[in-house]
């Protein structure tokens, strides 16, 4: 069964739009319309018109959004009723996530599957990439999210890539930052900046980009470091310097308008989730489940 595709579909057809679906879905547009063309190709018919103004469907995609709707149903019902049989609820999965990860993505993630597989037991562990990683090796955690590289490609751990996110540099919503949308890295290296501790995925995100622009963070005048996200939003807001944050992470103070988000002239400073694992260790049942569930699309909700 095609339930991937499917599951992109009914987005798509909800929102009349690839790029929308896209965002509510943490997919690339190139994604989803490789999606979308697998099952035209499988079905051999079209399923959307296309236009400047969006999608709707053909005559054809409607009678795939109704049986769609009603297989991924029965996809759901089906899990609900084998997590029942395999009693997941007898064992704790432990999972490590970095801070980004921990604080704006699993509280939902986990919210979302505890509703499908109710009697669940989820212990969630926030450190920094380089310390969730760790966990993972020392075979203190079954499961581990993070934001940062991995350096070299370790044979005995699994790496899966499951959202992608991009990285703003954030100032205070007030003159001169309020009404700009870009910084250059000339002008931000002259700027006091606030960077997170060595270890964090943001950290090593961020020297990935100044690795790309031949440039250190000993190139910046006026550096100061914290190991906290929360510490450097209210740092940065009381005008102490800029930052680099995930965009998740800061949406809710930019939407609040304590805070201005701003783009690298550079770089766009995209960087993917990843999902790591022991691959010789076996499996609880709802580390399985929760792997899966992790790694389907549509499934990652930020709070």
């Amino acid at each position: 069964m095609h339930f991937t595709q499917l599951e992109t579909f009914c987005a798509v057809a909800k929102v009349n739009s690839f790029s929308k679906a896209a965002k509510l879905l943490h997919l690339s547009q190139p994604t989803i319309s490789s999606h979308i063309q697998y099952l035209e190709n499988h079905y051999n018919i079209l399923l959307f018109n296309r236009s400047n103004q969006g999608v709707t469907l053909t005559e054809a995609g409607k009678i795939v959004y109704e049986y769609a709707q009603k297989i991924l149903k029965i996809q759901d019902d089906m899990e609900r009723h084998l997590a029942i049989m395999a009693e997941v609820e007898n064992h704790m999965l432990t999972v490590g996530a970095s801070s980004a990860v921990g604080n704006h993505l699993m509280p939902c993630s986990i919210w979302k599957f505890n509703e499908t597989f109710a009697n669940s037991k989820i212990k969630l562990i926030v450190a920094n990439s380089q310390e969730i990683l760790e966990h993972v090796y020392e075979n203190n955690i079954e499961l581990g999210l993070i934001d940062g590289p991995i350096r070299g490609s370790p044979s005995d751990i699994f790496v899966k890539e499951i959202i992608e996110d991009k990285m703003v540099i954030i100032a205070p919503a007030k003159e001169p930052w309020v009404d700009l949308d870009v910084i250059s890295i000339s002008e931000l290296i002259k700027l006091p900046f606030i960077i997170r501790e060595t270890g964090s995925g943001v950290r090593n995100n961020f020297k990935a980009v100044l690795d790309k622009l031949s440039l250190k963070f000993s190139d910046f005048q006026n550096t100061t470091e914290m190991g906290s996200m929360d510490a450097i939003k209210t740092a940065v807001e009381l005008g102490l310097g800029l930052s680099v944050i995930p965009l998740k992470a800061v949406e809710k103070e930019v939407r609040r308008g304590v805070l201005t988000a701003l783009e690298l002239k550079e770089d766009k400073m995209v960087y993917y989730c990843k999902m790591i694992y022991k691959k010789q260790n076996s499996k609880s049942k709802i580390a399985k489940r929760f792997i899966h569930f992790l790694a389907s699309p549509g499934t990652h909700s930020y709070c």
